[in-house]
């Protein structure tokens, strides 16, 4: 991750230590906040703590708060890191380690609203399947569930014992849990009840715990951090089995490293019972016939990894019902079926395990598709808009094979559109990979999902970004058209923003941070640098592009930024017949400068109005202006920009236009401008001295 988390819990550093004894080869899963070995969801083995394998890498943005597996997939809490407010809830998610494929199930931020409230980690309960996760909220530790089907948390009841950072689940379907006293306590599910069972003694953890239990041999596996060890994870093994209770630490798991949501998987049988077939292969029929080919090679060994003596029998499971048994079977032996009877067209979980005298072996797992698909999502839509944004064009590639990676054909296949959030559906059983929407009236933001619907159902994605489309302004009846950021509704109904260098960080609105910059907060648009933002040293490149304007031929316009800076900022001024960033056309450059002579270092630092004149108009024409932030990043990595407003006014083509200012006693200033936009009487640096009547002075850009 590029962004790192940390709570720390401070006290006196004491790590016991017991003797080890012999640690299986036990395979290990989570997802790494970061290691050595990079972030996301990864592996290791309990006897080689330091060789970590990521198996889906992360994309430096996205983190989890917790997650746990439920019969071999992987769910977790989402969140995207924001520089300015932190870790954001986002998705819940689930992930199958088998096909490496990532499904939002739902979102669970609604029920995260609350800034305060952080889950923890999150354990299954295989006797009820049940997702259990801890929640953590000013001080109190509480139970919930998760919905595995919606994403959706409830509340269950509030724990006896706060600072709950972990939590476990036994094959007994008992809970456990670890507070930052580094003390085990066992839950009451239903009356959160914490009974004292195990103190570790450990203490100065800190922040990305988490634990689960080896349902094989019944002990629990703990990844504690701690200052004491530079916050690398431990992996600590607690002897849930010995009585009495003992633990004993495996030592550091890879470098540096961070892991939550502990995932083993298991046998329940033993570590006598075999290991997982090999190489386990499962083909569909052809041309969506019902029917499955497996193929596999028996295992060699045990789970725990000793020889193997023999094999009693192989089972073959289809979504966890036992459709074969095979016998005699050799160990290491080659063997293939044909399951001839599947049902219906679907997707399919097909699990291969071996049995001996210990029980029932590991499984090995495979999904497929069996039958007729539905068509694959459109592939790259891409939104072109018409001049003046009065209507959208999309286009799309054509799905190329089916959702599931079943058996599908281009037959009878059709498209249809939906725009929200007005939810109208704009077309419908077009066989063409593009479609203009002319049916916008109400200019507002808008987005699309394109679906690709054949006789077996249909799949759909959304259009990549949001689009402002629609009736353009009348600049002849609303002007001077001005944007103050209070109405936030109207704002990103009108408004484009855009990170034009993507680099993740770009305008934010109406925060605090003008308070400790500027001494007072206002609403606005801001950007601002310092050695705690993490924008990788890169130049702004960010855009504000109006709403489309009726310009009117015959006219001058200026645009009028009102805006304050602590340093040097560069905006550029840009039109177009769109709102798109690509499209755009620079019109004039705007140098904006922090004056001293207007700050006595206890007001408020005062905004300046900084004038672009346009060219006349010579034609009638629908556009959009852009307020484009080029400023080079800044050599001592402080800077910070808040526009207050963007107005949009006309010139009076009579001969004299005068631009107000108020004071900061209240008076008001006029400055005054020809019909050519030049200032009267302005000094030679092209600034318009405004004379205050407390004493002050105001510069004014023209050009």
């Amino acid at each position: 991750m590029k962004k790192i988390i940390l709570s720390l819990f401070l006290s006196v550093l004491f790590i016991p230590a017991t003797l080890s004894a012999k640690v299986p080869h036990r395979l290990i899963c989570g997802f790494f906040q970061y290691s050595n070995a990079g972030y996301g969801f990864g592996q290791f083995y309990a006897d080689n703590l330091q060789d970590i394998q990521i198996l889906e890498p992360g994309d430096g943005e996205t983190g989890v708060f917790c997650g746990a597996a439920a019969d071999g997939i992987y769910y977790t809490c989402e969140y995207r890191y924001s520089p300015t407010s932190g870790p954001v809830p986002s998705a819940f998610v689930a992930y199958n380690p088998t096909n490496r494929k990532r499904t939002i199930v739902g979102s669970y931020s609604d029920e995260t609203m609350n800034p305060y409230l952080k889950y923890q980690d999150m354990t299954y309960d295989y006797t009820t399947k049940t997702m259990y996760a801890i929640g953590f909220e000013m001080g109190l530790s509480s139970l919930f569930t998760f919905d595995l089907t919606t994403g959706k948390p409830s509340k269950v009841v509030d724990l006896k014992v706060s600072n709950m950072f972990a939590l476990a689940c036994d094959k007994s379907g008992q809970l456990y849990g670890m507070a930052v006293d580094s003390k085990l306590y066992r839950i009451n599910k239903t009356t959160g009840e914490c009974t004292l069972v195990y103190d570790t003694q450990f203490s100065g953890l800190m922040g990305a715990q988490s634990m689960e239990f080896d349902l094989t041999n019944g002990k629990l596996y703990w990844a504690a951090r701690t200052l004491q060890t530079d916050g690398n994870a431990y992996l600590v093994e607690i002897d849930m089995t010995h009585d009495p209770i003992t633990h004993t630490e495996l030592g550091p798991i890879g470098s540096e490293a961070a892991i939550q949501g502990l995932y083993i998987p298991y046998v329940l049988d033993g570590d006598n019972a075999p290991d997982a077939p090999v190489g386990l292969i499962v083909r569909p029929a052809a041309q969506g016939v019902h029917k499955a080919s497996l193929s596999w090679t028996n295992p060699v060994q045990t789970f725990g990894g000793d020889p193997l003596e023999s094999i009693t029998s192989v089972q073959i499971l289809r979504n966890g019902e036992t459709i074969a048994t095979l016998s005699p079977a050799n160990i290491g032996g080659y063997m293939t079926y044909e399951d001839a009877a599947v049902p219906e067209r679907g997707e399919y979980r097909y699990s291969v395990l071996a049995t001996n005298a210990a029980g029932k072996g590991l499984k090995s797992e495979a999904f497929i598709y069996v039958g007729n698909d539905m068509p694959d999502v459109p592939k790259n839509i891409h939104v072109a808009l018409g001049d003046g944004c009065s209507n959208a064009t999309l286009t799309w590639q054509p799905p190329v094979k089916g959702a599931h990676d079943g058996y599908f054909t281009t037959d009878g296949l059709t498209y249809r559109i939906v725009r929200y959030p007005d939810e109208v559906e704009v077309a419908s059983n077009i066989t063409d990979n593009t479609y203009t929407d002319t049916s916008v009236r109400r200019l507002g933001q808008y987005y699309y999902q394109v679906y690709a619907v054949n006789a077996y159902g249909e799949s759909a994605d959304y259009t990549p970004d949001y689009y402002i489309i629609g009736k353009a302004i009348d600049l002849s009846v609303d002007l001077p058209y001005s944007l103050d950021f209070n109405d936030k509704n109207l704002f990103y109904n009108h408004w484009t923003v855009k990170d034009g260098n993507n680099d993740a960080y770009s305008w934010t609105f109406n925060t605090m941070a003008p308070t400790y910059q500027f001494r007072s907060t206002v609403p606005g648009a801001e950007y601002f640098v310092n050695p705690g933002i993490a924008n990788l040293g890169n130049a702004a490149d960010e855009w504000l592009i109006s709403p489309p304007f009726n310009f009117k031929a015959g006219s001058t316009y200026q645009i009028v930024l009102s805006a304050r800076v602590i340093s040097t900022e560069n905006i550029e001024i840009t039109t177009s017949l769109t709102n798109e960033i690509e499209k755009q056309s620079k019109v004039y450059d705007l140098t904006l400068k922090y004056d001293p002579d207007t700050d006595d270092g206890v007001s408020a630092i005062p905004f300046v109005d900084y004038v672009a004149t346009l060219q006349q108009v010579t034609a009638d024409y629908a556009g959009c202006v852009g307020v484009h932030l080029v400023t080079p990043y800044p050599a001592n990595n402080f800077s910070m920009i808040q526009i207050t407003s963007i107005t949009v006014k006309e010139l009076d083509p009579a001969g004299v236009n005068e631009l107000e200012t108020t004071a900061g006693d209240g008076s008001v200033v006029v400055a005054r401008y020809g019909a050519d936009g030049q200032a009267v009487n302005a000094d030679h640096l092209g600034l318009q001295i405004l004379k205050f009547a407390n004493g002050k002075t105001m510069k004014v850009m023209v050009k």
